[in-house]
């Protein structure tokens, strides 16, 4: 098992990958603050064909209600979202760190793309994905990509996801390491 060019949650073997190791909301915060630069510049572009596959099996862009992205990292992948979906749709993004979402704020920017206006459909927002502070039913789409593996109760957030999406609604996650 070797470290790859990060913090102790990013691994790599030839066998197997070991899990993240969850802390606290405050661990977390903690983590990401430091390691977010580093994310969007090394590996954030990895995780973008899994992310394509999982707006593929949502069907995003047939989205009529909302989608919900937590943990939405650095925003290429949310990006990518709001330029599929009609731009009446609205399109909730969250993240643990306030860091990440000034990367997800400066590329929506360097795009165009208005948000947390009142002519904007994109809210950006720091949010706990274990309970985020928005209404009930929100979204027809809830996409999760490789964060969920980090929060420290995962069913707690699959309640949540739940309650956000409308009764047809449907919820993706994407996760890395052991199986158990």
């Amino acid at each position: 098992l070797r470290q790859i060019r990060g913090p102790t949650t990013f691994f790599s073997s030839r066998n197997k990958m070991d899990a993240l190791k969850v802390g606290t909301i405050e661990d977390s915060k903690k983590h990401w603050a430091e390691f977010s630069q580093n994310y969007a510049d090394n590996f954030e572009a990895l995780t973008l064909v899994l992310d394509a596959q999982l707006q593929y099996m949502a069907q995003v862009h047939k989205s009529k209600k909302g989608v919900v992205i937590p943990g939405a990292g650095a925003g290429l992948g949310a990006l990518k979202v709001r330029q599929q979906i009609n731009p009446e749709i609205k399109l909730y993004l969250g993240d643990i760190s306030e860091e990440m979402l000034e990367l997800t704020k400066k590329r929506f920017t360097q795009v165009g793309e208005k948000f947390n206006e009142e002519s904007s459909n994109t809210i950006i927002s720091v949010m706990d994905n274990q309970a985020m502070p928005l209404e009930s039913n929100i979204a027809d789409t809830y996409i999760c990509n490789l964060s969920w593996m980090e929060v420290p109760d995962p069913v707690l957030q699959a309640k949540e996801a739940f309650r956000l999406l409308e009764e047809e609604g449907v919820a993706l996650f994407s996760i890395w390491g052991r199986p158990e």
